[in-house]
């Protein structure tokens, strides 16, 4: 992932973890169609890094899911080109991870020009959404401590988007986390409520 975001477990892991092989990949999606499955989610790591992506998609295709998702921060779909081929390639569904509006999105990410480069991704697939109704979008949002007080300010931001679901989750697994580091992030149950 282009991303650090202060809640993310995959951040603390990333030094001890290898990436799967393609061939267990197709594997994957070859048990998942032989199992009936009609939705296909391509989660875990940040999926538009893997070069192999476009192959994953175009063989999910020929396995006839009705969905083919991708979980993802959106930093390449800033590409309208790179969004095209993707949905050439068989992709029908995003899940966004969009952490914060503004510069808050970029403390919350580690990474400057983050939400300028997902808005822009928005665009694009705004656009996509319009050439094909069928195309679906959701958001998943991570609330944080910093993050909490604005929350309304994003909320307000995706409305102008077709946007079918906007999920917003507490932080999660956390075990790779200090108490102190825990306490940094997790923002109050009680206070996320009010806010």
């Amino acid at each position: 992932c282009q991303y650090s975001c202060v809640f993310c477990f995959q951040t603390k892991m990333r030094n001890h973890t290898k990436p799967t092989p393609k061939e267990n990949i197709f594997t994957l999606i070859q048990e998942a169609a032989e199992n009936n499955n009609t939705f296909l989610i391509i989660s875990g790591w940040e999926p538009t890094l893997d070069q192999n992506l476009i192959d994953y998609l175009s063989f999910a295709k020929k396995k006839w899911f009705q969905k083919i998702i991708i979980h993802t921060n959106g930093y390449n779909l800033a590409d309208p080109e790179y969004l095209q081929l993707l949905y050439q390639a068989g992709l029908s569904w995003i899940i966004l991870s969009i952490h914060g509006f503004g510069e808050i999105g970029d403390i919350i990410t580690k990474k400057a020009g983050n939400f300028e480069n997902q808005n822009k991704a928005l665009i694009n697939i705004a656009r996509l959404i319009f050439s094909d109704n069928r195309f679906t979008l959701d958001t998943n949002t991570v609330l944080s401590k910093v993050w909490v007080p604005h929350v309304w300010k994003l909320y307000k931001y995706l409305t102008y988007f077709p946007i079918v679901r906007r999920m917003i989750t507490y932080p999660y697994s956390l075990f790779w986390f200090t108490l102190e580091e825990k306490s940094s992030i997790v923002p109050d149950l009680q206070e996320s409520i009010i806010q």
